[in-house]
């Protein structure tokens, strides 16, 4: 439909070319007549050709880059509007549609050799294979994942577009182990690194070559006639090759390396299974954070060298990690620690848990008690002398101090639209809300809710852990291990200390699990609109979220609130002091001074020239 109006906008601008050139013939112009006639049609052919980019550009349906100064034609401009206004039309056509019915699971992944799914991630980039122009503009292009199975097998699986499911890349990882971690660097990059652990403590680095970026070739014929296809650069032919491949026990250190930087000796326990593998970003490269199952912590360079370790405290186990700024927060078996990697150091704050005072108990009466007289008395006053009773006020219940939280966190996700808001979740069933401020040493982690969610129906049952992960203003959550598993769904765009995260749907997963067998269950998320959630089964299921976000009001929340800041209410009592003083000045030059017929007449009064009644 749009070519159609786009066609026959350029026919009726060649009409009006030739209604412009056509008086020429009958009346005779001038040479400035002819003149500004030929300006003219050369503008319309301008215009005309802007209105077939604009049409090529629609039927591509590419994003515009920002470093192609095509971005800065009319056509793409124009382009950008229409897109828009087409899509806020269709938020407008879904406005009335269900709640549940904005949250399906598109499809079910399984990997071709039949191996159960062990781990995932997702890959940070679309793309969208073509070989020309009939491509099917998917929304921003195919999403794929990388996923790890029970063979030691890596794969690339396309999870969104038009051909969801299907394995574009299968290899052999190389781990002679069984996997038990896996880590993508998220940033955009002419390659991606890929990180494996194993069971029998070696890690491996992969990398990924990035796909090639879609250029569509200037349009030199009219739209009547076919572009050529797109050329082979448009085709993604994804290579997975092995950079590095190292163990903490025996990887080198750093030349140089202080014990200050390396208090841990691997030679005491030797290899032990990775549990936790993360990127940690230093300026425009990254570090690797390697945990294992007895808290080790060693910081590893790209080409494996060790720069630092570390040792968690009484030695628990570290399950997963999540990194922010230059920070990296580890959950534990006892709670939350935070590892800084620009110093190299685990920190040695962690989470507070302040115990709820009930509010609503009724206020206290005074009681009655009776004194008793001090032994230093005579003893026969203490015989005369009667005890009274003394009314006394019982004292009030305090608010204990806060304590270290300390509980075995299995999930921990980073709000992407609050990103000092983080959701653990815990091996006991609970769902724990958690505030962190600040950087370096001056990390404050609090406990802002906490929810218990789910528990096993009878004591000999293993206890069911919450495996969840968040998109922009919901959090997904997974009880595991259970026989019918559900999706919980809770809204989070307004998550504060006095507003608790909302449930709001359940949903079945379509995952065949066996409710006897603790099976880790994964909750990944891309940040934006998908999640792909694993069991240890042959499927994989793909969810994808259309839910609509809505940011608080920025006075939503209370500005009272930002008061309580000292340097605020420093920076308000200047101003008003400021203010005050201002004023004060003002009224002085106002009041202190006087017309000059005033100041004569006040002067003749107090020579006796004048009289001092009248003033």
């Amino acid at each position: 439909m749009l070519k159609c109006h786009m066609r026959a906008a350029t026919g009726l601008l060649v009409v009006l070319a030739a209604a412009i050139m056509l008086p020429a013939l009958s009346v005779g112009w001038t040479e400035d007549d002819v003149w500004a006639a030929e300006m003219k049609l050369d503008e319309l052919r301008d215009s005309v050709i802007d209105q077939e980019k604009l049409i090529d550009h629609l039927e591509a349906g590419e994003s515009c880059i920002q470093s192609n100064k095509e971005c800065t034609r009319p056509h793409m401009t124009a382009a950008g509007k229409l897109r828009r206004a087409q899509a806020e039309r269709f938020k407008l056509l879904r406005e009335d549609e269900p709640v549940q019915d904005r949250i399906t699971e598109t499809a079910h992944v399984k990997l071709p050799n039949g191996a159960a799914v062990i781990l995932a991630r997702f890959l940070p980039f679309n793309f969208q294979n073509t070989t020309g122009r009939e491509a099917d503009p998917a929304a921003g292009g195919s999403m794929y994942s990388i996923i790890a199975d029970s063979n030691n097998w890596l794969h690339i699986v396309e999870v969104a577009g038009a051909g969801t499911g299907n394995v574009v890349l299968s290899q052999a990882s190389g781990h002679m182990a069984a996997f038990t971690s896996l880590a993508v660097d998220p940033r955009q990059l002419p390659e991606y690194k890929i990180v494996t652990g194993s069971s029998d403590g070696e890690v491996r680095m992969h990398t990924l070559n990035a796909p090639p970026r879609k250029r569509q070739p200037a349009r030199t014929q009219p739209i009547s006639v076919p572009q050529p296809p797109l050329n082979h650069s448009d085709q993604w032919v994804p290579v997975l090759s092995l950079s590095a491949n190292y163990s903490p026990a025996t990887a080198p250190t750093v030349r140089g390396l202080s014990q200050r930087y390396n208090p841990v000796d691997y030679a005491d326990n030797g290899t032990r299974p990775i549990t936790a593998l993360e990127f940690i970003q230093k300026g425009r490269s990254y570090n690797i954070l390697v945990a294992d199952d007895i808290g080790r912590i060693s910081l590893h360079l790209r080409n494996g060298s060790i720069s630092a370790t570390a040792q968690t405290k009484g030695g628990v186990a570290v399950r997963c990690a999540v990194a922010f700024n230059n920070l990296c927060a580890l959950c534990t078996d006892s709670g939350i620690i935070f590892y800084e990697g620009k110093d190299r150091r685990l920190l040695q704050q962690l989470c507070l848990e302040s115990r709820p005072l009930d509010d609503a108990l009724p206020d206290l009466d005074p009681i009655l008690v009776e004194t008793e007289d001090d032994e230093s008395q005579d003893s026969a006053l203490k015989k005369t002398k009667k005890d009274k009773p003394k009314m006394v006020m019982p004292p009030k219940p305090k608010r204990p101090p806060p304590q270290p939280l300390n509980a075995a966190i299995v999930s921990l996700a980073q709000d992407p639209a609050n990103p000092v808001n983080f959701f653990a979740g815990t091996k006991d069933g609970r769902i724990l809300t958690l505030q962190v401020r600040g950087e370096k040493h001056r990390v404050r982690c609090s406990v802002m809710h906490d929810m218990h969610v789910a528990s096993p129906a009878s004591p000999k049952d293993p206890q069911v852990g919450i495996y969840l992960n968040t998109v922009k203003g919901y959090l997904f959550a997974v009880r595991a291990p259970a026989t019918s598993p559900s999706l919980l769904v809770y809204n989070v765009s307004v998550a504060t200390r006095q507003s608790p995260p909302e449930l709001m749907l359940q949903l079945p997963l379509g995952l065949s699990v066996d409710g006897k067998k603790s099976v880790l269950f994964q909750v990944v998320s891309d940040k934006n609109k998908r999640l792909l959630v694993t069991s240890g089964d042959k499927i994989t299921a793909v969810w994808t979220v259309r839910l609509a976000y809505f940011p608080p009001s920025e006075w939503g929340m209370g500005w009272m609130q930002y008061l309580r800041h000292p340097l605020l209410l420093g920076a308000v009592g200047i101003f008003f002091m400021w203010q005050m003083r201002k004023k004060d000045g003002i009224t002085s030059q106002r009041g202190g001074g006087g017309s000059d017929a005033d100041l004569a007449e006040i002067t003749a009064a107090l020579q006796g020239n004048g009289d001092l009644s009248a003033l």
